[in-house]
């Protein structure tokens, strides 16, 4: 989350505690994941945080690389707005679905 929402003009870090321990920079990594930043959160809640299921026999890498390396971002932007129309939204979300397990398009 620390990614998806700290603005640019923010110096902040993250420590990880494994071994050995490593502090990262939050700014380097929304650089070096470029525009799928915008979406991390859309995709930790669909691919299971505290309170939603994850989707079944997917994990969190494979939605992210899929963005991240298709840049098929129009489909999430239906998440990001505030306004989106709830048919919009469905519509999008069984898409997203249809996409992960590699379905034919509805």
């Amino acid at each position: 989350m620390l990614v998806a929402r700290a603005t640019p003009s923010t110096t902040m870090y993250m420590l990880c505690r494994s071994n050995p321990t490593t502090v990262h920079n939050i700014f380097k990594i929304q650089h070096a994941i470029g525009d799928a930043a915008k979406y991390l959160m859309f995709l930790h809640a669909v691919t299971g945080c505290d309170t939603v299921s994850a989707i079944y026999r997917q994990g969190k890498s494979k939605p992210y690389n899929r963005v991240h390396k298709t840049h098929d971002y129009e489909l999430l932007d239906t998440f990001t707005k505030t306004r989106s129309p709830h048919d919009e939204v469905k519509t999008a979300g069984e898409k997203f679905i249809l996409k992960m397990y590699s379905g034919r398009q509805m």
